[in-house]
């Protein structure tokens, strides 16, 4: 197959191919990898890069012009594979490392991250996703701050946050990260970059976790992007999440109300509608409360002229409901939560 590749390889994809196939591919290509131009280098099959190291001349002139580096099944041997190159990849600026599907014990932990961020190659990266890992804390940042625009930690388990020196960051992303502890959350809270997305989903959060992230003016003036799906809330939370003025998408999905009198106040909901006035996308599925309200606050409100999508699936929400919402078209869609789910778009 390799002799029939063109000289300006763009996207090199290998799916579905051992480790084996992929040695015996890259040393066919070996003769011809001077001319070759990858700008994106993607395993999405099982993977053991320090085997694929055994072609290291021929990944590495990969790594030269690639953009983007995504390797699925990517073990702890990552890091010690990678240790030996020392010249960083000018052109690369993203990096996804995913361990779904890999065995707890044999998934990136702080260590190997720390041994790819030592070894030189990956000091001009962006973007560093780095999902279903076993990753407790961000402490192999230090020295890279400066330079991270894009964190994704979605899938771990982080113990400590160190985002204090962060300049350029604008995405952090943590879902499903167990985030309880109020040292966690006062470490986002004093993050002084200026975020623009930010997703906290499925750690449970309280209406206090929230109260310390909406006390960050920074975060209030600079975030357009919040997801706080699976949270615990009993209070005004409508009212914290008023301060995030500048929101154009929130995805409060799978919300649980302790005390939905207290949520469901209408000044607060009136406020929250009142201030949210940028969003375009507003998502509650899988909620049955708050909703009733909110909508009859949107229905009566001229604010959220720009809101072009909203999804109320598996939420109970029947159309009747809906009858007064006339700029909305809405599609019932069956699912095995709700026998009258709805969603749909502003025309």
């Amino acid at each position: 197959m390799a002799q029939h590749l063109p000289a300006e390889l763009i996207n090199l994809i290998m799916e579905f191919c051992d480790q084996y196939e992929i040695i015996h591919f890259t040393a066919v290509c070996r003769c011809w990898h001077e001319c070759i131009e990858v700008r994106q280098l993607k395993f999405s099959s099982r993977l053991m890069i320090d085997r694929w190291m055994e072609c290291r001349r021929w990944f590495n002139t990969c790594l030269s012009s690639s953009h983007s580096l995504v390797c699925g099944y990517t073990s702890n041997r990552v890091g010690v594979a990678l240790q030996k190159i020392t010249k960083p990849f000018e052109n690369l600026k993203i990096v996804k490392l995913y361990g779904q599907e890999l065995p707890s014990q044999e998934r990136l932990n702080s260590e190997g991250v720390a041994a790819l961020f030592n070894c030189g190659a990956f000091e001009n990266v962006e973007e560093w996703h780095l999902e279903s890992q076993n990753i407790r804390s961000t402490s192999f940042l230090k020295g890279h701050e400066k330079k991270i625009r894009v964190l994704n930690l979605n899938d771990n388990d982080i113990e400590m946050l160190e985002l204090e020196y962060f300049t350029k960051l604008k995405e952090l992303h943590l879902r499903c990260n167990n985030l309880h502890s109020p040292s966690i959350i006062q470490q986002i809270s004093e993050c002084k970059s200026q975020l623009t997305c930010l997703d906290l989903s499925m750690n449970s959060f309280s209406l206090q976790h929230v109260e310390l992230i909406a006390a960050n003016e920074t975060l209030n003036h600079s975030l357009r992007k919040l997801n706080l799906s699976g949270s615990e809330f009993s209070g005004p939370v409508l009212k914290l999440l008023s301060r995030f003025t500048n929101l154009t998408h929130l995805t409060l999905k799978w919300m649980y109300c302790t005390n939905p009198t207290d949520v469901n106040l209408s000044s607060d909901v009136a406020k929250f509608v009142a201030c949210l006035a940028k969003l375009t996308s507003l998502n509650f599925a899988n909620n049955k409360t708050m909703l009733t309200r909110i909508l009859k606050a949107i229905s009566n409100s001229s604010s959220m002229k720009n809101l072009t999508y909203l999804n109320l699936s598996s939420s109970g929400v029947k159309e009747e409901d809906l009858i007064e919402i006339s700029r909305y078209q809405f599609t019932c869609q069956k699912s095995k939560y709700d026998k009258s789910d709805l969603s749909g778009c502003i025309l």
